[in-house]
């Protein structure tokens, strides 16, 4: 068959951190354990039962001077489902006085926790992580223009 299932988004971001002296290096590595307790599952016990809990979500928002871009596709919320954190990156042997690396990766792997479907396009046609708008509520001319510049057919 064609349409084997849906995916689930995944949205990759890679930093070097260069941290130069140790309050930065304290910054750094904050993030870093903040990052990897937001990705863990919770535990909740009900009586002798023990559960995990689903990790938290985040919310990414791409912004441009201050407000959301909408020329860019926002994710729905997310899970980040993988953390890499690697101290010292190209210079491994290499620390501050106290210990510290003298440079940190970070990559991080978010996965949102419900696939995009067509049924997410907002009001000015643009993809959005979250929001439902039904398909009479999208003025048909403008949908008319967009299948038109894609090669659809009659709206």
């Amino acid at each position: 068959t064609m349409f084997g299932q849906m995916a689930h988004r995944t949205f990759n971001y890679s930093w070097l951190l260069v941290p130069r002296n140790e309050i930065e290096s304290q910054e750094v590595k904050a993030i870093c354990d903040t990052l990897s307790y937001y990705q863990l599952p919770g535990r909740s016990t009900e009586s002798f039962l023990q559960f995990l809990d689903i990790p938290l979500h985040f919310t990414i928002k791409y912004l441009w001077s201050g407000r959301v871009n909408r020329y860019i596709e926002q994710p729905n919320r997310c899970v980040l489902s993988n953390i890499t954190v690697t101290y010292g990156g190209s210079s491994r042997a290499q620390r501050h006085l106290d210990g510290a690396p003298i440079e940190v990766g970070l990559d991080l792997t978010f996965m949102e926790v419900e696939p995009l479907i067509r049924n997410k396009f907002n009001s000015n046609h643009s993809l959005s992580g979250g929001d439902k708008v039904k398909a009479d509520q999208i003025e048909l001319n403008n949908l008319k223009n967009v299948t038109e510049t894609f090669g659809g057919g009659d709206v």
